[in-house]
């Protein structure tokens, strides 16, 4: 059982129109006691993939995230999801699980518009960021 730490919302759009690169505060979950006070931050970068118009790269890391866990900090991992056609959220990425840091710092990853956005770079994404619990799965 994961616990949602917090989102940030964005467009592919707007992160290329800002250089490639957007730094967003996280919206924390309303359920989770954190040091509002705290800044905490996710970094989104996106680059074209050069061999393809159809795919993008995406860098993603955060700074001070919630410790979660009791004899450690948090086990984060993000999962991404847009908006489809019929107002729903539709997973569209899972990220790997870094353990024990409040600064994550994730794998680059290739993913192709379509998958992530239906082409469309004005798609409203959600980016949630979780923290994994191991000793239920």
């Amino acid at each position: 059982n994961s616990v949602l730490l917090g989102y940030i919302q964005c467009t592919v759009g707007r992160v290329i129109h800002s250089g490639g690169e957007l730094i967003l505060p996280i919206t924390w979950n309303e359920d989770i006691q954190v040091d509002r006070n705290t800044s905490t931050e996710v970094v989104v970068c996106i680059r074209e993939d050069p061999f393809s118009k159809e795919n993008i790269f995406i860098k993603m890391n955060g700074a001070n995230l919630d410790k979660k866990d009791f004899f450690g900090k948090s086990d984060p991992y993000v999962i991404i999801y847009r908006r489809n056609e019929r107002g729903k959220l539709q997973k569209c990425y899972r990220s790997e699980v870094i353990k024990n840091t409040l600064f994550p710092d994730w794998k680059p990853i290739l993913i192709c518009l379509d998958r992530l956005c239906g082409g469309n770079i004005d798609c409203e994404l959600y980016f949630r960021c979780f923290d994994w619990d191991g000793a239920v799965g």
